[in-house]
């Protein structure tokens, strides 16, 4: 379980950067106004035979948005059939169908991304009045009341005490049970206490918000709460934020204990550089290049293709190279800058002497360096008084010497630097390099730029767009790890609130199932998309079901038969 959960953690993301705020809240927008404006059709139809004096209040508002929305949704609509159609996606050596590259905005396109905006934002206040206008009957007191209730209940009855036994099972350190490498233990320990925490608490809490009013209604002591003048937005409420409360204490309790498990469990020296940090880093954008000019890098393989290989060898043109846009203005002031990686090897031979890593170089430079120049650095370099063989560090005397070099040429280089298999090594940058190249980049030119080469034969090495980066600082680890926490208590809050609200209509067996439902759904939205897009390899689950039965190969077309069409 703790490898399948690792695995999903290396797909490649790009980090939540607050310069990205605004596309991510227009996605929200479009994606959530959707959903909202089919559940404004639902409430105005349900609306329109009701007679109650609050509801006829609020539903003109409700239906002069539905009516907008739906507007912006029919020339959002035209907007999109005027589109040219997109090219078709590409395809790699193996014959899979890859994720085409955004297409270049049309005027067209631009008016349906902004119409779809619209919708979504009028869909979103059609479906927010009615909570607002309950929302601002509410007495906090009766609300609270109600809060309280439910947390004892919650507690009374002892179903989340016998899931937290379990849960408890899976808070004490990896390696106090299985044997794994020093520098992973802080990592696989993380990683299952998320995944348990995450899974267990989400199952508990659904449980009992999905069965606590039919529980109520059952044993009729739902009618002790609805005599008193209490309504029934406020009950649904109470619950809720009961239910909230204490999944909020349980997970500061459960976490606290955890971070402390960790932290005195004493963990090596290789998992403290590579976990027991909250590292703030600069990614750059991946190319490779070869002798013939830019390509897509090597497969060798491996099922996940996060990762492209280039062949190693002294006389191997491949090189990975990373461009670094965006330098801090911290890098500019400091002595020298961390550059972390961690790459894969893919090995085909045992290597010229077993037991050793793979070697690699690394060169960095600045706009206007060329190799030509590469003689002039070496001479500067001797008459400073350098020694070309050795690669320097912080720590070495000459290090104002090799900073000055670098500021001159905008270029410096690591060579023959010993790597493993996926572990995080770390080399120091001279901040000259970063102020020649701010200095001489253009307003469309890389300030910064390193290119990976695998001196070893025989060898490949896998590299990924998030594999290489500069350190522009660190925070505690403990840090990271509520965060991760918060996530957590953001997916639980979502099936409370599911819960809740589905067991006002349903039992509590469906309302648990539709809401633990719903929220796995959401883990499989690429896999659904991909099949969407026809980039899924092998088709859906009917589909990837016939082939199987058939014996049919996943690339291969399927005949064109009505099983076949069905599936698809």
């Amino acid at each position: 379980m703790t490898s399948l959960l690792l695995g999903v953690l290396e797909l490649e993301r790009d980090p939540l950067r607050l310069a990205d705020l605004g596309l991510y809240l227009r996605t929200w927008v479009q994606e959530a106004g959707l959903i909202s404006a089919a559940g404004l059709v639902i409430y105005a139809l349900a609306t329109v035979f009701s007679t109650g004096r609050e509801r006829s209040r609020v539903l003109p508002l409700v239906l002069i948005c539905g009516i907008g929305a739906l507007a912006c949704y029919a020339v959002a609509g035209v907007s999109w059939m005027q589109e040219p159609p997109p090219p078709p996606p590409p395809v790699n050596a193996a014959g899979v169908i890859q994720k085409a590259p955004p297409a270049p905005a049309t005027p067209q396109g631009e008016r349906k991304e902004l119409f779809l905006s619209i919708a979504g934002t009028l869909s979103l206040i059609g479906i927010a009045l009615p909570f607002l206008f309950d929302l601002l009957a509410c007495r906090p007191g009766r609300v609270w009341a109600l809060a309280k209730l439910s947390f004892k209940e919650a507690i009374r009855r002892r179903v989340l005490f016998v899931f937290l036994g379990f849960l408890l099972l899976f808070l004490f350190p990896t390696k106090w049970f299985v044997q794994v490498k020093p520098e992973d233990e802080i990592r696989q320990t993380v990683g299952l206490i998320d995944l348990a925490m995450t899974v267990i608490l989400v199952l508990a809490f659904g449980l009992l918000a999905a069965f606590s009013l039919p529980t109520d209604v059952k044993n009729q002591t739902i009618h002790t709460i609805v005599t008193k003048p209490v309504q029934r937005f406020e009950i649904i409420l109470g619950r809720f934020l009961g239910f909230v409360g204490l999944a909020t204490a349980v997970l500061l309790v459960l976490r606290t204990v955890s971070l402390i498990m960790i932290v005195y469990s004493n963990p090596s020296v290789e998992a403290s550089f590579e976990s027991f940090q909250a590292r703030d880093p600069v990614f750059g954008a991946l190319r490779f290049f070869n002798r013939r000019g830019e390509f897509e890098g090597e497969f060798v393989g491996r099922e996940w293709e996060l990762r492209k290989y280039i062949a190693g060898g002294a006389n191997s043109s491949h090189r990975a190279l990373f461009q670094f846009k965006d330098i801090p203005a911290g890098f500019l002031t400091a002595e020298q800058v961390p550059c972390e990686f961690s790459f894969d090897i893919f090995r085909t031979t045992k290597g010229e002497e077993e037991g050793r890593g793979v070697q690699i170089s690394l060169f960095f430079s600045t706009p206007g360096w060329t190799d030509d120049k590469l003689p002039d650095y070496i001479a500067e370099m001797r008459r400073l008084g350098l020694n070309p063989a050795r690669n320097p560090a912080p720590g070495d005397p000459d290090w104002k010497k090799w900073n000055e070099l670098a500021e001159k040429f905008g270029y410096f280089e690591l060579k023959g630097k010993e790597i493993a298999d996926y572990h995080t090594f770390r080399v120091y940058v001279p901040a000259g390099l970063f102020k020649r190249g701010v200095t001489a980049a253009g307003p469309e030119m890389v300030p910064v730029a390193v290119r990976v080469k695998c001196e070893s034969r025989t060898q490949f090495l896998g590299v990924a767009a998030r594999d290489l980066y500069f350190l522009s600082g660190n925070q505690p680890f403990w840090l990271n790890f509520y965060k991760g926490a918060f996530g957590i208590w953001l997916l639980v809050t979502l099936v409370i609130g599911l819960a809740v609200s589905l067991s006002t209509f349903f039992s509590g067996v469906v309302s648990w199932l539709v809401a633990v439902g719903i929220v796995m759904l959401g883990y499989f939205r690429e896999f659904i998309q991909e099949v969407a897009e026809g980039r899924a390899v092998g088709g859906g689950s009917l589909e990837s079901g016939l082939r199987i039965v058939t014996n049919s190969n996943i690339i291969s077309p399927l005949d064109n038969t009505p099983g076949a069409v069905a599936a698809q």
